[in-house]
């Protein structure tokens, strides 16, 4: 039985790895392995399957392993390095890279090479890299096992909540009929956008229309059933337990809380119309 490489390699510090899609001849399987080739070892002892960093389906593009000493431009966000680290160090890496706070100024870095990876937000600097004729390439953090984490979401304080639930009501609804709106119109809705802030957008004045039109395309305004804003039990705990885990989560006077909180208590799809 022999093999058919796949396309998801990489090479770094002259060490090559093969990021799955290995296809057994005579089986048809295809493996989601990960393997590195050190050409400077002993005969016998070059490849090596990094235990720790399968796939939970082969990929043909860049793994976090080959981010190690790498340069990550962020915005100075408390999560963002607990969770690279988690991603690297899931995909066999040891989690280590220099961090430069630039905030906006993150994607030109990335863009004129002073920097080599960071969070972009797909649908915006994705799409704007894209119209620039700048290739990226991405990788999602739930292909290494990572949870999957709503960006925006609507949070206000429970007091006020149990003492006006209609008007939460009303702006939760609201809220939906303008996410829902633009998922049926995204033309419009990128229209109305420019029109409401004038002056903004005219150094791209076509980037809130091909971003909304990559949100509709991708199915990133709805969900599966076609609603928008609904929060399930198993997303928001996978996440908020890793904050949890992480010493993110803290109390009011900023300490980190040490006993996990009722994830349920945290969130409510009861507002939604």
């Amino acid at each position: 039985v022999g093999t058919i490489l796949p396309g998801g390699f990489s090479v770094f510090n002259n060490k090559l790895y093969i990021f799955g899609g290995f296809t057994s001849i005579g089986t048809g399987g295809v493996f989601t392995d990960t393997w590195q080739f050190d050409p400077m070892a002993p005969s016998g002892q070059k490849w090596t399957r990094l235990v720790n960093a399968n796939l939970n389906r082969a990929r043909g593009y860049i793994a976090g392993a080959v981010l190690d000493g790498k340069i990550y431009a962020g915005f100075g966000y408390p999560n963002e390095v607990p969770t690279l680290k988690a991603v690297i160090q899931a995909d066999g890496g040891k989690g280590d890279f220099k961090v430069a706070t630039l905030d906006a100024a993150a994607y030109e870095a990335l863009y004129n090479h002073q920097a080599d990876f960071t969070i972009p937000f797909t649908a915006w600097e994705g799409v704007e890299a894209t119209m620039r004729h700048i290739h990226l390439r991405y990788f999602r953090f739930s292909d290494y096992g990572f949870p999957e984490f709503y960006q925006v979401v609507l949070a206000c304080d429970r007091q006020w909540l149990d003492k006006d639930p209609d008007a939460a009501r009303r702006f939760v609804g609201a809220t939906v009929r303008g996410f829902q709106f633009a998922a049926d119109h995204p033309d419009d809705a990128a229209a109305m956008l420019v029109s409401e802030n004038p002056g903004v957008f005219d150094a791209n004045p076509d980037l809130p229309r091909a971003s909304q039109e990559f949100l509709v395309q991708g199915g990133y305004l709805v969900d599966a059933d076609g609603k928008v804003g609904t929060q399930t039990l198993e997303r928001w705990t996978a996440y908020s337990k890793f904050l949890f885990d992480q010493h993110l989560l803290t109390d009011v006077n900023e300490k980190p809380i040490t006993v996990e909180p009722d994830y349920a208590r945290l969130f409510t799809n009861d507002f939604l119309p």
